[in-house]
């Protein structure tokens, strides 16, 4: 399939059950940015390339173990 237009085209991504991202944050305080993380760093990748949206869901439950 070939895209007619490239600049029309958009991406949205959502990424459901992220709440180890913010595990991973409060666990490296070291980070001086959020995109020191992996993921958010590729996620950060592919929005300046692609102009790609994402959106990252997390739900926590009252007594549930992160």
């Amino acid at each position: 399939m070939k895209l007619l237009n490239w600049s029309c085209q958009k991406i949205q991504c959502s990424v459901d059950d992220t709440l180890w991202i913010f595990k991973d944050l409060t666990e490296h305080k070291e980070y001086v940015s959020i995109f020191e993380n992996p993921i958010l760093n590729k996620i950060k990748e592919l929005h300046l390339k692609f102009w790609a949206v994402f959106t990252c869901l997390g739900r926590l439950q009252k007594n549930c173990a992160v």
